[in-house]
């Protein structure tokens, strides 16, 4: 019994397998230059599309300006972290010295507290 059910099978196997090669032939062969041509095209136009919407897109935005630093501030008005005092300066740049501004020795004047004496 077995073996009429396994002749079975490999008829039906064998059958299909005839009717795959035999379309198989029959289907026309691939055209490989076709393939490659319309690719090209393709990629052709894809590209001409990308390029159109950059040209038409509008640039309304300038680039930003360069960075400049802003210049360093000469206020003897601000207190030190070491001194509350300006530093000492010679008697040639007194004139440009902003009213209340006292010229120092090297030294530091008796005016001059430390930090914690402030507190």
């Amino acid at each position: 019994m077995f073996i009429v059910l396994g002749g079975a099978v490999f008829v039906g196997m064998l059958i299909a397998l005839t009717r795959f090669i035999h379309v198989h032939l029959r289907a026309p062969k691939r055209d490989r230059m076709a393939e490659v041509l319309e690719r090209r095209q393709v990629q052709q136009e894809i590209w001409d599309i990308q390029r159109q919407s950059v040209m038409i897109r509008p640039n309304y935005f300038e680039p930003a300006p360069p960075y400049f630093p802003p210049p360093p501030t000469y206020d003897f008005a601000k207190s030190s972290p070491v001194r509350s005092t300006p530093p000492y300066t010679d008697a040639s740049v007194s004139d440009e010295l902003p009213s209340g501004s006292t010229l120092l020795t090297p030294n530091y004047s008796s005016r001059e507290t430390s930090n914690t004496d402030r507190a």
